[in-house]
Order: structure tokens, then sequence, then C-alpha cells
């Protein structure tokens, strides 16, 4: 069964797992925003370690079994939540590009239908496409 939102709280197989995430553009080409509410989780899953803003930890994203660095970074938000939890990786090519590879269809798929909304909406419009959840990828 696929899940309906875009996290979702899976069932922990494996040690320090904490979530899934749909496959989106952002994820694809420099890292992603964890929400607020997984927080606490990620805070236990480093061994009580809370980062404040400001902060930035080295972590390793796992794919097929091969390690990639990253970065755990803890920034200040001027409205909303206090501040938020980023994995970022915009400068690890080497690992974009085996995201690239591992989620060909998904990278296949958004890169068409970003260039369909493109034409559609114009060069300054803001640009969000994904992928149908039948056809959608995951990360955990």
């Amino acid at each position: 069964m696929l899940p309906n939102t875009d996290w979702t709280w899976p069932m922990i197989t494996e040690p320090g797992l904490i979530v899934t995430k749909q496959v989106d553009w952002s994820l694809l080409r420099s890292g992603w925003t964890v929400p607020v509410d997984l927080h606490s989780r990620v805070i236990v899953e480093n061994e009580g370690d809370e980062l404040h803003p400001g902060d930035k930890r080295s972590i390793v994203l796992l794919i097929g079994g091969h390690p990639f660095g990253a970065l755990l970074t803890c920034v200040s938000r001027p409205q909303g939540p206090p501040h938020i939890l980023q994995v970022r990786y915009d400068r690890n090519h080497e690992l974009r590009q085996a995201l690239d590879t591992a989620f060909w269809t998904s990278r296949t798929w958004l890169e068409l239908e970003r260039a369909r909304l493109r034409r559609e909406l114009g060069p300054d419009a803001k640009i969000f496409a994904e992928v149908p959840l039948p056809s959608a990828e995951f990360v955990e």
C-alpha cells in the first residue's frame, strides 16, 4: 500500500530509520526539509543530540548500500517554527548522480512535467510537479 502523504512514519525494521519520503525535484537536486513534527524523532535517533540554529552535522545517506556524505543543518526561520532541520547535499554531485540513477523513473517524469508546466505557465512561474502515487518512488 502506498502512503497518501509526502512523509510517512515507516514500520521500523532497521536501526536509524526515521521516515519515508516521496521522491520529488528538491530531493533529487539539493535535499529536503524534515517536518517539524519529526524533529524529536531525529533527536532521539541522534542519541539526544539536538541541533540549534546554525549547527551542522555530517551524516551519511545510503543508496544501494553505498555511503554518501550530506549535512543535517538547523536553520532559523523568521516566521512559523523557530527553526527547521534540513538534509542538504547541493554540492555533492556524486550523490545527486546516484539519486538520478536510482530514481530514474521519478526524475524522467518530473523533468517532462516541469518542462510542460514551464511552457504552460511561463518562465517566471513557480513550478510544482509531483509524480502520481501509482508511479511514485520513495526513500527511507
